[in-house]
């Protein structure tokens, strides 16, 4: 085989495509504090806690979205570099 042949083998590399954006919404940080409860009533505490619940389940919904979103990007980029390695030919 020619040096010059060599050379274009060794630089041949099967180009990446770009990682597909994540939702905005996805990025979205959780709420740092939750609101406290104003007058300890029963009624209050149902609200409040009710609230809390809301914000936990709007939080989990976006982190495990992203959680999703990025174990996708990744599965797909394992099966790309899978594929390239099976089509780079091996060296003499």
């Amino acid at each position: 085989m020619s040096a010059l042949a060599m050379t274009l083998s060794a630089c041949s590399t099967t180009p990446q495509p770009d990682a597909p954006p994540i939702q905005q919404t996805l990025l979205t940080r959780c709420p740092q504090t939750l609101p406290p409860l104003t007058d300890g009533t029963g009624r209050d505490v149902v609200l409040t806690m009710r609230d809390w619940a809301s914000q936990y389940q709007r939080c989990a919904i976006r982190h495990n979205g992203l959680l999703d979103a990025l174990n996708a990007t990744e599965s797909e980029t394992d099966a790309l570099d899978e594929k390239a390695r099976r089509s780079t030919p091996t060296p003499d």
